[in-house]
């Protein structure tokens, strides 16, 4: 038996509980994407879209563009990006290392439910001529040490 919510919005019978309370969270995305109105990016952008967004785009702070140039060079998720601190970067002669720490969603067990053993992943290197990346190395030059690099 279904139960039915709206013209495309329906519940299998296993999701009452007491016949009076529904699981609005299960309703609310049934039938819908969980992602934007236009669906889930799957396609990457282009370097001209980032280089324009960057220049034409609206930051409350200059340091928020080195957060940007962060997230498109290194494919960090945004809360990994968001926990770097000042002590995490490391300049040499033409690189940049970010020593991003533990990777957010790590399977912490085996498919045979043994704990896995994880290893820190080597820092992540940058080149110096990468593009945009002063505006990374302004934002990590103006944090004071021991603060995260991007509020």
């Amino acid at each position: 038996m279904r139960i039915k919510l709206s013209d495309n919005l329906t519940l299998p019978n296993t999701m009452i509980k007491g016949k009076t309370q529904l699981n609005k969270n299960y309703a609310r995305w049934k039938g819908y994407s969980r992602y934007r109105i236009e669906g889930k990016i799957e396609q990457a952008m282009s370097d001209e879209e980032f280089e324009n967004g960057l220049e034409n785009g609206k930051f409350v702070q200059e340091k928020n563009k080195g957060f940007g140039v962060l997230l498109w060079l290194t494919e960090l998720r945004l809360s990994e990006g968001l926990e770097l601190k000042k002590e995490q970067f490391r300049i040499d002669k033409e690189t940049l290392y970010i020593d991003t720490g533990m990777r957010k969603k790590k399977r912490l067990f085996k498919k045979d439910g043994t704990p896995r053993q994880l290893k820190a992943p080597e820092p992540l290197p940058i080149p110096l001529n990468a593009p945009h990346i002063q505006y990374l190395l302004d934002a990590i030059e103006d944090t004071p040490k021991g603060e995260r690099v991007f509020p």
